[in-house]
């Protein structure tokens, strides 16, 4: 089931890995990409490690819960290496998601750092 029109909020999820001085940042481009989809950052989740399977990790539950609730539109994250490293996995969380109304998303590249992440090759 798609998001709904009604369905304004969105959840910033990001696993930091070791990397507690980035989480202001990573959670900025979660609420930029959030903005540009007419959405607005509700609550903003983390989990320590991306090692964990989804499924036990306390952060990821959370979401998970949130999303059965209703009302939430869409789970954005930074990169898709924050929830799952196989694609596979990635689509299985994507569906189970979806089924309850909400999508699963990487934030979009922020304008000001697009160029330099271009030239490297990174993207979201």
């Amino acid at each position: 089931m798609p998001p709904t029109t009604q369905s304004r909020s969105a959840i910033s999820y990001v696993v930091m890995d070791g990397d507690e001085l980035s989480a202001p940042l990573f959670t900025a481009w979660c609420a930029q990409r959030a903005e540009a989809e007419g959405l607005i950052v509700t609550e903003v989740i983390t989990d320590p490690d991306s090692l964990t399977p989804p499924a036990e990790r306390p952060g990821w539950g959370r979401v998970m819960a949130l999303a059965a609730c209703g009302g939430t539109a869409m789970v954005i994250t930074v990169n898709r290496r924050m929830i799952a490293a196989d694609p596979r996995e990635w689509a299985d969380l994507a569906e189970q998601l979806a089924d309850a109304g909400t999508a699963l998303t990487t934030m979009a590249v922020p304008a000001a750092h697009k160029s330099t992440e271009q030239k490297n090759g990174v993207t979201a």
